[in-house]
């Protein structure tokens, strides 16, 4: 091998992250690397989009030069652009305006309503419908294999086919998408509560929320609150990426009054709640995180944070018979 790294190895990943990591260093605009996916990034007014398209021209032109230095083939057809905005600033649009004009060789690249980044599927509207179209096709085909094996394998071995290829479908970026519509909630949830059935070989008139608790399970999009909170703690002790620490603010970081409460606040930004803005990972998340009992978010480590969450949630639901929202819970 004269040039690269082979496929496969254990080392090529990170090999390949430290070859492309000056990358940022030749772009002025922000860029996102993982790998072999790189996404360029820019915010503009809704009267700018030519402008906009002009700068990214720009920086796919610097991509491109970069790639050319480093012996690294840019796949043009594998490059996309999306132009994301809210129902208010779309109706704002003009029809040309919609559609964006980056060029790459003089050649206009590819425009597309959803685009696919790290297995997550971002549509332009930022509903996430297509993503949970997708993940709701494929739990339907391994809920599928799940029945037909099921006569083969007692119930624990069920269990761990449910929880090694369903339940990460289930909560692979649910912290994301869960914020926006009720109605892709329901869709995964009944896929959820199917699974249970299966596993226990019940009826379909038999309660879910029975079986939940026979199981130990948590409805998915509970979990998924739990990790928003997961998240917070880990701001808390320093354990979070930069750009992270800068969504989530720590209300001691704003009052020279510090307090042990203060320091296990944080401060929430404001929003219009009648816009998308109050949906986002960083409004919702810090909502859940600032009604948990200073006990909970005061938890000795995240273990223990964890074991205090999970227990309460599943107490709670096999005390009360009843599903929970993370929201609507009332801690004591």
């Amino acid at each position: 091998i004269t040039d690269g790294v082979p496929q496969g190895s254990i080392l090529g990943p990170l090999l390949f992250l430290v070859f492309i990591n000056d990358l940022p260093l030749h772009i002025n605009t922000q860029v996102d690397l993982f790998a072999d996916d790189t996404a360029l990034l820019a915010a503009t007014d809704y009267n700018d989009i030519n402008d906009l398209n002009e700068k990214l021209s720009l920086e796919v032109s610097n991509v491109q030069n970069w790639a050319i230095t480093n012996k690294l083939p840019l796949n043009t057809t594998k490059t996309k652009t999306i132009l994301i905005s809210d129902k208010r600033l779309k109706a704002k649009l003009t029809p040309e305006n919609q559609t964006l004009n980056i060029k790459l060789n003089d050649d206009s690249l590819e425009q597309e309503d959803t685009v696919k980044l790290l297995g997550f599927n971002i549509d332009e509207d930022l509903n996430f419908d297509t993503h949970v179209d997708i993940i709701a096709m494929k739990l339907s085909k391994r809920i599928g294999i799940l029945k037909s094996i099921k006569s083969y394998l007692p119930r624990n071995e069920r269990i761990l086919f449910y929880n090694a290829m369903i339940k990460p479908l289930f909560l692979y970026c649910s912290i994301t998408w869960t914020n926006y519509n009720k109605n892709n909630i329901t869709k995964i949830f009944k896929l959820q509560k199917r699974c249970a059935r299966i596993i226990l070989d019940a009826e379909p008139r038999h309660s879910s929320i029975n079986l939940f608790n026979n199981l130990g399970w948590l409805p998915f999009y509970v979990e998924s609150d739990i990790r928003k909170c997961i998240m917070i703690y880990k701001r808390t002790i320093n354990a979070t990426p930069e750009y992270l620490n800068r969504l989530l603010n720590l209300n001691s970081q704003q009052h020279s009054r510090n307090t042990r409460s203060a320091d296990l606040s944080l401060v929430t930004p404001k929003y219009n709640r009648a816009t998308e803005a109050g949906r986002t990972f960083s409004i919702t998340a810090i909502g859940l995180w600032n009604k948990l009992p200073l006990r909970f978010r005061s938890a000795s480590s995240i273990n223990c944070f964890k074991y205090l969450l999970y227990n309460c949630f599943r107490t709670h639901q096999s005390e009360f018979k009843q599903f929970t929202p993370f929201p609507d819970f009332k801690f004591k």
